[in-house]
Parts: structure tokens; sequence; C-alpha cells
């Protein structure tokens, strides 16, 4: 197989890939976490579509997405092949294309052409073209007995060494069956005795019953008599009860009539009475209704012109109001004797003179202003001739202390670089502190590795001690095995040898039986010696092999801490670096020691001059936007224009003009005013007169209703009664249905109608009494057949519970009996299971024996494929150009090169020996293999073995394309293709140079 291309949608990190393969080395290069390994998991899930946690699909689908993809060309015999698997939460899309052409489109398919196109499984692929991380280097280190349980995986043996352990537990299961029959079985004497011992008391329950059947029928016939005599008492009684209920019934009818009687005798009285008092209020009823009436029609009269009359009133008012406000405005006018237009004139003249005082007093405050701005320029012109050399001063001062500031910046640069330096020294020192402190254990790693191979010897030797003391063991505990069989077939004869058929007699077998027991006790405490002693060296070789182990994980350690410190010794240098440089700093600050001193003096020396200079600025500053001629003369103009007047002067003036305004705009309000309310008053007169004739009948219409409401208050009280009374009759005559008119005549006849009801019912009481006479019950006669009729009951029902009884236990004895013979009948079935069981148990151990213990299949297995693993070894070896010709892969798994154990070959060379002996198990297990893949090669090896790994690569022929997973930049070196990938942000990128 020849990989051309993959593509990846939304694959793990990978949110958009695609990649293009060549023949020869392509090296794909990425830090951890990159996303290089993801894409040979793509590679194998494109293939074979393998489950597991590793390849769930929300394990493998990126975050936020909806469905993932993959596709992978390959070519394989001259054809071209294109897997595309594309997943979805609830959904899978899959298709296999040969050579353009859809060939097979579901999940199972495609996976069972891909075993047939490849020759090779999901497992096969995972163990032979793909080489996983440290497994190159772990073949060399490893020893021999860990090296051969792991070309054990590689083969697949181990699924042989998993069927034998699983077959153990079949085997044990079946033991429990067994043992679980057997304990079935011990019931069946207990079962046989139950089973005789129901049938004994089945046979005395039905005699018992057919006793009691008997009494049974002869109570049953007394209890049919004495029910008989007990209905004819009963139904007595019940007509009896009939008779009084009727009897009760007709009683209470009776006094129910005489009550409606007397009802309708009283409402006959009131009805009467009532009629009475209505004719006697009629005619004071009918003049209170006329008086209603007329005040109603008045009412609306009132109400339809109350408007009119309201408004007449207002009106009146309004005038009053006029009349009295004319008359004032006259009294107050009556020394005018100018009209309102020459009053008008005189205002205007007033305001006019008020305007031109209050020019005059704007132009009084102009001059205040100009005065003051000129004693002001006075000053300003003082102050710049007393402070101009202070100000000379301060401006040679300032130049100055501009100089130092930049001293003082230059000064700030050099400490801030001081401050880096310190700092940078300070961490330098802390990481080379650091570093010495994690660098302790370096020294006991490196001692504890120079250990490992003394550890391997041991661990060897007390390996093959496990397996003679194993060896042993089980020779002992099949001679056990075989002692018990021939003491149990010895027990089973009577006079004759198990073994020769000849005649014995009981004394020598006897003899032999003690002689065998006597060996199997013997061999039994041998055994368990010996079990104790591998017990003890078990235990030495897993505190052996967890050394190993410590050693193993110290490697990675040991590599980093050599990194550490080369990086520890790079540290100590710019150390030293840093700290001159310090010291050449400190020499340039020493020239700036008195520069502080100097900017302090120079800053006080402004202070003490800033106000002088503030002062100086601002009076030249005012000088100049200000010119005092100008000043000058327009204070001559203004006094011109203001003459003799002063502020207090034109405030009087102003005051005596205002008041005189105030005057003339009131006599011109008040001339105004009564010319309106004349107008006004007129109006208002005129619409008095015209509503005059209304009000008139208004004042008419009020005085009538009053009467009438004085009259109809004296006939209120004959009303009232005239209605109360009216009510009643209406009361009886809704409860009755009848008019109010015929109300007597109804009560009358119904009088009549119920005494002569009253009259038949006392007849039917009298019928009633006789016939309960005529009945004769008797409750002593009736409770004594009652009683009689109970105890006969209570007996029979005693008779018939046992009967029930006797009839139910009987019913679950037959029952017991079929199930005691059911389960004689599922023991015999279990014998015969029991017998199958045995049979197959010795089937399973034969099987076990003969096919997959570690002599049987396995033990073919491993002799058929060393020598196959050890050609192909060779073949790639001889590519390496080194100057050794053969390896050889010992029965034990111990490897020798040229005679020579690889242990005694250099670094680069145990590596040459590890790669080749890989790839030749990859040969092994796949023949046809074109391509392997290798992630991370180069883990855990130091740059020398780095190094010849690259060369072995380059002279790798047999394989035409190889695909290696690393993080070391140096890969690059060999590679006709390189592949880059970087993580940016959560997606991988991928970049072919």
């Amino acid at each position: 197989m020849i990989i051309k291309n993959i593509k990846m949608e939304n694959f793990r990190s990978h949110r958009n890939t695609s990649i293009n393969f060549n023949k020869g080395i392509t090296s794909i290069i990425g830090q951890n976490g990159s996303g290089k390994s993801s894409i040979f998991q793509a590679m194998n899930f494109a293939l074979f579509a393998p489950r597991g946690n590793n390849f769930r699909i929300e394990n493998l689908m990126q975050q936020g997405s909806a469905s993932f993809s993959v596709e992978l060309e390959f070519e394989m015999m001259g054809n071209t092949y294109l897997v595309k698997r594309k997943r979805f939460q609830n959904k899978t899309d899959d298709k296999l294309y040969v050579n353009g052409k859809l060939n097979a489109e579901s999940a199972s398919e495609i996976n069972k052409k891909m075993e047939e196109i490849l020759e090779i499984d999901n497992s096969v692929f995972s163990n032979a073209i793909y080489i996983k991380q440290g497994e190159i280097a772990n073949l060399i280190q490893m020893t021999p007995r860990d090296r051969k349980e792991v070309i054990g995986k590689l083969l697949g043996i181990e699924k042989y060494e998993k069927a034998s352990e699983k077959m153990n537990i079949v085997k044990k299961s079946y033991e429990e069956m067994l043992f679980k029959l057997e304990g079935e079985l011990i019931q069946e004497p207990e079962i046989l005795e139950n089973l005789e011992k129901l049938k004994n008391e089945v046979s005395e329950s039905e005699i018992l019953k057919e006793e009691i059947l008997k009494k049974y029928e002869n109570l049953e016939k007394l209890k049919l008599e004495k029910n008989s005599e007990l209905i004819q008492m009963e139904e007595k009684f019940a007509e009896n009860n009939h008779l009084k209920e009727n009897l009760k019934d007709v009683i209470s009818e009776i006094k129910n009539i005489h009550l409606e009687i007397q009802n309708f005798k009283n409402s006959l009285s009131l009805v009467v009475e009532e009629s009475k008092t209505l004719s006697e209020n009629e005619e004071n009823y009918k003049k209170y209704l006329e008086l209603e009436l007329n005040i109603k029609e008045l009412n609306n009269k009132l109400i339809s012109h109350k408007s009119d009359y309201e408004s007449y009133n207002k009106l009146k008012t309004i005038e009053e109001s006029l009349i009295k406000e004319l008359n004032n405005l006259e009294e107050s006018l009556k020394d005018n004797k100018k009209n309102p237009d020459e009053l008008k004139e005189n205002l205007k003249e007033n305001d006019e003179k008020i305007l031109i005082l209050d020019k005059i007093k704007e132009k009084i405050k102009e001059l205040e202003f100009i005065e003051k701005q000129i004693y002001e320029i006075k000053i300003h012109k003082k102050t710049v001739e007393t402070l101009f050399d202070s100000v000379k001063i301060y401006d040679d001062s300032i130049k100055t202390f501009e100089e130092l500031k930049s001293k003082k910046n230059s000064y700030e640069n050099l400490l801030k670089e001081k401050f880096d330096l310190e700092k940078k020294l300070q961490n330098e020192t802390e990481e080379k502190t650091k570093l010495i402190s994690e660098l302790t254990d370096l020294k006991k790693i490196e001692e504890k590795i120079n250990l490992e191979n003394k550890f391997k010897e041991k661990y060897e030797d007390l390996s093959e001690k496990i397996d003679k003391l194993n060896e042993i063991v089980l020779k002992k505990e099949s001679k056990i095995s075989e002692t018990k069989n021939s003491k149990a077939e010895l027990e089973k004869t009577k006079d004759s040898c198990h073994v020769c058929r000849s005649k014995i007699s009981e004394e020598k077998k006897q003899e032999l039986l003690e002689k065998y027991n006597s060996e199997i006790e013997n061999e039994k405490l041998s055994t368990e010696s010996l079990k104790k002693q591998l017990e003890i060296i078990l235990n030495k070789k897993e505190q052996i092999k967890v050394k190993l182990n410590e050693i193993d994980s110290f490697k990675l350690k040991y590599g980093e801490l050599k990194e550490k410190k080369n990086y520890s010794l790079k540290v100590e240098e710019s150390i030293i670096e840093t700290t001159g440089k310090l010291n050449e700093l400190a020499e340039k600050i020493s020239e700036y020691s008195s520069l502080n001193d100097e900017i302090s003096l120079i800053e006080n020396k402004l202070k003490d001059l800033e106000n002088d200079y503030k002062n100086y600025n601002y009076s030249s500053q005012f000088l100049t936007k200000n010119d005092e001629s100008e000043f000058l003369n327009k204070k001559l103009e203004l006094s011109k224009i203001i003459g003799d007047y002063d502020s207090s002067k034109i405030e009087n003036e102003k005051k005596s003009l205002e008041n005189l305004k105030d005057e003339l705009k009131n006599i011109i309000y008040n001339l105004e005013r009564e010319i309106n309310l004349k107008t006004e008053l007129k109006n208002i007169q005129n619409d008095i007169s015209s509503k005059i004739g209304i009000v008139e009948c208004y004042v008419k219409w009020e005085a009538e209703k009053s009467d009438f409401e004085n009259k109809l208050s004296e006939c209120k009280e004959n009303y009232e009664k005239y209605m109360e009374s009216l009510a009643v009759l209406k009361n009886y005559s809704k409860t009755y249905s009848v008019e109010i008119n015929n109300l007597n005549e109804f009560l009358n006849q119904k009088i009549a109608e119920k005494q002569q009801f009253c009259e038949k019912l006392l007849e039917t009481r009298l019928k009633i009494e006789k016939n309960i006479q005529t009945v004769n019950y008797n409750p002593e006669l009736h409770e004594n057949a009652k009683r009689l009729y109970e105890n006969i009951l209570n007996e029979f029902n005693d008779i018939l519970r046992t009967l029930e009884r006797i009839t139910s236990e009987l019913k679950l004895k037959n029952e017991n009996i079929i199930y005691l013979n059911k389960k004689i009948q599922n023991l015999a079935n279990k014998k015969e299971e029991r017998k199958k069981i045995e049979e197959f148990k010795e089937y399973l151990d034969k099987i076990k024996r003969e096919i997959f213990s570690k002599d049987g299949f396995q033990k073919y297995l491993r002799e058929k494929y060393i020598p196959l693993i050890q050609r192909h070894t060779n073949q790639i070896f001889q590519e390496f150009e080194l100057p050794y010709s053969h390896i050889q892969l010992k029965d034990d798994y111990s490897l020798i090169v040229d005679g020579l154990p690889v242990e005694t070959l250099s670094g680069g060379e145990q590596i040459a020996v590890s790669l080749a002996l890989r790839l030749g198990i990859s040969k092994a297990v796949c023949n046809n293999i074109e391509c392997i893949i290798l992630d991370e090669p180069t883990a855990y090896l130091d740059e020398d073995r780095r190094k010849n790994l690259l060369n072995i690569f380059k002279n790798i022929k047999t394989i035409n394309q190889m695909a290696i997973i690393t993080h070391h930049q140096e890969l690059e070196q060999i590679a006709d293709n390189i592949v880059k990938v970087r993580k940016i942000g959560e997606n991988s990128k991928v970049s072919l140079e």
C-alpha cells in the first residue's frame, strides 16, 4: 500500500487539511499537541473505522461542528483506492471507490473490503504498519523475557494466551455448575421420603372428608325447614310494620289537613280586613295621585326656565357692581380737565426725558471705567521698571535648568538600564539556583542507570528459576492426580489389581491404598514447599521489575537533566556578562553624582523669582493691550457730554419723572375704563328688560308648587295605608294565583274541600287499625325462630368451613405430590446433564492442553515466526551498511549480532539492530508491506543515537514509503518530503515544503 493523499474536515484539531504523500521519506514535523498524530489516527479511521474510546465520535469531532469527514487515497497492486468516511451525531456516510468507480457504500461492507484488499485487519495495521513511540529503543533495552512478550503481542500470539486464560474461566464455570448440580442431587432421598409421607396424608384426609360430608347433608335439611318457618315470621313482621307505617302516615296527613284549614281561615280573615281598609282610603289615594301629577307638570316648567331665572339674577348683580364702579371713577376724575389724547402726548414727552437721563448715566459709568484704567496703567508702568532685572536673571536660570534636565534624562536612562540588568541578573541567579537544586538528582540517576545490567541479569536468573519451579510443580500436581486416579480405581475393584487385573488379597489392597495415600501426602507437602519458594522468587522478581521500570522512567528524566545541565552553563556565562555590564554602568552613573543638587539649587532659584516673572509678564501684556493717550482723549470727550450731572442728580430727576409717568398712566386708564363701563352697563340693562316677563312667571309657578306640596303632605297617610293593604291583597293574589276580587270566594271553597278530605282520612285510619289486629304478629315467637335458625346456621357454617379446609389441604397436598414428581424427573435430567458436563470438561482440558497451552499452538507459531522475523530483519540490516553481517534472534529471545550479545554494541549500532528487528517483525506479519508509519522514533534517544538513526533511515531500500512523525527539526535533513504542522488557536495548520 502506497498512500497518495489524505483530507480531513473537522477531525480533531484539523478544520480543513489536505496532505499529498509521495514515495520515499516524509517527515511530519511539529510541536507536541500540534495535531501530527491525528493525521495517522485519521488514516486508521479511514481504513478500518475502528471502535473504542479513542475513536468515539465526540472525541474525533471538532467542538461546535455537526459532522466530520476523512478521505484517504492509496495505491496497491496497480489499483487506486479512495475511501470516504463521514460521521454525523446519528448518521454515517461511507463510500469506497476503486479506480474512480463506486465499489461499496456501507461501513461494514467497506471494512470487509479493506481487510480483503490489504490482507490485514486493524490489529495488524496497528502493530505492523504503525510503529508507536518508543518501540524501537525499547526492543533493545528490555529483557529477553519482556521482548518475547512484546513480540508475541505484535505477532498476535497473546490472543492464544488470552484464549487459554478464558478457557480456564469457562472450565471454572462448568466446575461451578457441576458443584451446583451435586448439591441439587443430594436432595433426592429427602424428596422421595416427603412424597411417600404426602400420599399417606392424602388417604387419611379423603376418609375424614366422607364423614363430614354426611353430617353436612343432615344439617342442610334441618336448616331449610327452620328457614321456611323464619320466612313466614318475617313476612308477618313486614306486613305488620307496613300497616303501622300507613297508619302513621294517615295520622300525620290528618294533622296537616287541620293546619291547612286553619291557615285558609286566617288568610280569609286578613283579606276581609284589608279589603275594608282599601275602600276607606280610596278617595284620598286618588286625590294624592292628582296632586303628584300637578307638581310634576310645574316642576318641568321650572326646570325648563331655571337657566333664564338664574341668568336674570346674575345680570342684576353685575348691574349693581357696574353702577358702583362708575360712581367711584366719576369721583376720582372730577379734577381732571384734559382729554386722553392730551394726556398721552404728555406721557411721551416724559419718556423722552427719562431716556436722555439714562444715556447720561451710561456715560458717567464709562468715564469711571476709563479713570480706573488710567490709574492701572500707571501702576503697571512702575511694576515693569522695578522687575526688569529679576526677569533677566529668571530667563538665564531657565536655560541652565533645561540643560540640567537633558542631563537628568540621560541619567535616568542609565538607571533604567541598570535596573533591567539587575533584574536579569536576579532572574538568572534564581534560575541557576533552581537548576542546581534540580541537578542534585543527576548523579543519583546516573548511578541507578548504571545498575540496569546487573538487575537485568538477576531478573533473567529469577525468570529461569520460576520456569523450572513451575515445571516441577506441574509435574508433581500431575503425579498427584495420577496417584489419586489409581487409588480411586483400586478402591472400586474387589479382588483384582486395577493395573494388571491379577488377583490380590484385601490386605494387599489396603497396603497399596496406604502407599498411594503416603505418596499423595508427600507430593502435596513437596508441592506446597515448592509453591512457597516460587512465591518468594516471584516477589523478588517483581521487586527487580519495579526497579527496572523505575530505571526506565529515570531515562527520560536523565535526558532532560542533561539538557538542563547544558542550559545551566549558558546561564552562568550570561551571569558573568551581565555583571560586567553592571560594573561599566556604575562608573558612568558616578559622573552624575552632583546633578540632583544642581537641579535642586536652580529649582529653588526659579521658585523664588517665579512671582516676579509672572507679575512682570502680566504688566507688560497689560501695557501692550491698553494705550494711555487713547484713554485720556476719551475722558475729555465724556466730560463735555456729562456736564454738571452726577449720579445722584440723575437719580432724583429720573424718580420725579417716573412718578409723573405713573400718574398720567393711571388717569388715562380711568378715563378709558369709564367709557367701557358705560357701554357695558347699557348692554346689561337691555338684557334685564328682555327677561323680566319670564322671571315673573317663574316666581308664580314656584308659589303654586309650594301650595300643591302642602296638600300632598295632608293626603300622604291615607295614600300609604291604601298602598299597604293593596300590597297584602296582591301578595295573596299571587300566592293563590287568583284575582283580588275573587279571593273571598276562593278561600271559602278551599276550606270546604279540606274538611271533606279530612273526613275520608278518618275512615281510612279505622280500616288500618282493624287490619293490624287481623295479622296477629307476635314478636317473642319471631325472636325464638330467629335464634334457633342462627344456631343451626352457625353449626352448618362450621361444618362447611371444615370441609373447605380439608378440600383445600387435599388440593395443596396433591399439588405438592405433582411438584415433587416433577422435581424427581428434573433431578433425573440433572443427572444426565452432570454426565454431559463432565464429558465436556474433559474435552476442554484436552483442547487447552493440545492447542492453547504454551507447548501447543503458541509454541508452533513462535517456531514458525522466529526464522521468518530473522530473515526479514537481516535483509533490512544489510541495507544499513554496518560492519556486521548477521542478527540472530534466539529461542529465549535474546539478540546476538555476529556472535556477540547486542548489549556489547555501541548505542548507534544497537538502535540500528532494534530498527531492523522492528521492521523485520512488520514484514513477517505483513509480507507485502510497502509503507511504514513511525511515531516519534527518536524519542528517548540522545543526540548521537538520533544522528545514527537518521543515517540508517537513508539506507532503507526495501520499504518504498516511510512517514515519520517527529518534533525534532534534524529529520528535515533526510526527508524527501517535509510536512510542517503547527497549532493556531484551536486549529492545526499544515504546510508542505
